[in-house]
């Protein structure tokens, strides 16, 4: 499934998994609030990363990206993807 990074198999596995995912919580928190920020939802980049999301996941903008519009399968950057989605 896209966007899982661990599967815990036993109990050890699962208290694993969520040291880590508290440590990567509390260090976001942190970074946040050195931005004066509560909500992520508030946070807006101050330089693009050239990554772009599509269906869940991470393209380089100029990534080759197989897809089918109108029925003709062409391939198109993801730039060019995400554009033709926004627009």
């Amino acid at each position: 499934m896209n966007g899982v990074c661990a599967v815990a198999n036993s109990v050890a596995e699962a208290a694993e998994i969520l040291r880590i995912s508290r440590v990567v919580m509390y260090a976001r928190n942190k970074k946040m609030q050195k931005i004066g920020l509560n909500d992520i939802n508030d946070f807006q980049p101050s330089d693009w990363t050239g990554k772009i999301w599509i269906t869940g996941r991470e393209f380089d903008k100029d990534e080759q990206i197989k897809v089918r519009v109108n029925g003709e399968e062409k391939t198109m950057t993801a730039l060019e993807v995400y554009e033709y989605l926004h627009n």
